[in-house]
């Protein structure tokens, strides 16, 4: 457990209801009867769509006798357009309520949407800290993926254009959702590709919640057995899909590692993945991959008691070891486990050159600020280093 630290506090923030369980989508209706909608704004993709995954929503809002429309022109790495785009529609429809359902970017456009709906005319406006001022219109997040924490946390990840790809996030407590639904039956249809990348995402978010120097009771309890099934069932959910048992452990991985990093925070590897997911076109959950082996070990003098846990939930036996010794053993396991999902570790296999090392430090330079509670302090050589060992 974390240290206690005189004069220290911390804030947890989650929605004020989880719903976790098969099957859990048909609550959808009741839920917003109770929250005195009267007709629902439907976010997601058209892939979903097509694929009839939000059936279950939908059925449950016709069996309610609850109105709804559809708004399913969300693309990944949203662009600020698209929340602008769903909120016109939101406003001419007239409607009092916004479900999101599908992956991060879906989430991030139904909460963007809630909050621009009754803070502005557009969703510049309120992007940056806590510029909403007044209660998001509600909302109800369900989850189709195995991604930390999009259902539930105060974040907006948007891109500034779909040519730009500024990240322009809203970050506001009006964002997290009244209602967060985990139906692990939703995720099944996930591609192999898509369970890994999402999977890792939330693998390495908790790894990183549980590291920082932030930690706290409150984000160990999530992020401790995260890691635990993680480690354990992202294998088993990437080689077979149509494992329910997985499924709901992953989908137990992903809620838990949101909670975690929401009260905790995420470090150097969340830091140094964006510059290489928007130069190589890498999902969120893969560029992440590329990088946490190679910034744990960057990181293990700053807390090596931490990652000796990190290897012990990992399934290492780390008794009568040094702490750097058991430590080490983190990196071993994170190694491990991107081999065997075949997920690799060098930037150069992705398209990189060795060329590009500078200049990835100087794009990840400029938003190093918003990471301060990594373990191990970051300066311009040392994120090049790390871009280096990558390489």
């Amino acid at each position: 457990m974390s240290e206690i630290i005189e004069g220290k506090s911390y804030v947890f923030l989650s929605p004020s209801k989880i719903i976790f369980g098969m099957g859990a989508a048909k609550s959808v209706g009741d839920e917003v009867k109770r929250l005195g909608g009267s007709k629902v704004l439907i976010v997601t993709d058209s892939i979903l769509l097509k694929a009839d995954v939000i059936r279950p929503v939908v059925e449950s809002l016709e069996t309610a006798g609850i109105p709804h429309v559809i708004y399913d022109g969300v693309e990944p790495d949203p662009p600020t357009e698209l929340v602008d785009e769903a909120t016109d529609k939101y406003r001419k429809e007239r409607c009092d309520l916004v479900v999101g359902i599908g992956g991060a970017s879906s989430l991030d456009v139904a909460k963007g949407v809630s909050v621009v709906a009754t803070n502005s005319e557009k969703v510049m406006d309120v992007c940056g800290f806590e510029q909403a001022t007044k209660r998001a219109a509600p909302k109800i997040l369900l989850s189709t993926t195995h991604t930390a924490g999009g259902e539930l946390s105060p974040y907006v990840i948007m891109h500034m254009s779909r040519e730009d790809h500024s990240l322009m996030p809203i970050v506001s407590e009006y964002a997290i959702p009244e209602v967060a639904i985990m139906d692990p039956l939703l995720t099944v249809s996930m591609p192999p590709s898509v369970t890994l990348e999402t999977g890792l995402d939330s693998l390495v978010t908790a790894i990183e919640a549980l590291v920082a120097a932030n930690a706290n009771p409150f984000s160990d309890v999530f992020a401790e057995p995260a890691i635990k099934m993680g480690t354990e069932y992202l294998p088993v959910a990437w080689a077979k899909g149509s494992n329910l048992t997985a499924r709901y452990f992953m989908c137990l991985t992903a809620t838990f590692s949101g909670i975690a990093f929401v009260a905790s925070s995420v470090g150097a590897v969340h830091a140094l993945s964006y510059a290489i997911g928007s130069a190589y076109h890498l999902s969120h959950g893969r560029s992440l991959a590329v990088l946490l082996p190679h910034v744990m070990k960057f990181n293990l003098p700053g807390n090596p008691s931490r990652y000796a846990r990190v290897a012990a939930l990992m399934g290492k036996s780390i008794e009568g070891l040094s702490l750097m010794e058991a430590a080490q053993l983190a990196v071993e396991g994170a190694k491990e486990i991107l081999q065997t999902l075949g997920v690799s570790t060098r930037l150069r296999d992705y398209g990189a050159s060795e060329g590009d090392l500078p200049r990835l430090a100087d794009e990840t330079m400029e938003t190093i600020g918003f990471f301060g509670y990594n373990p191990r302090d970051l300066d311009e050589e040392k994120i090049r280093g790390i871009y280096q060992a990558a390489y």
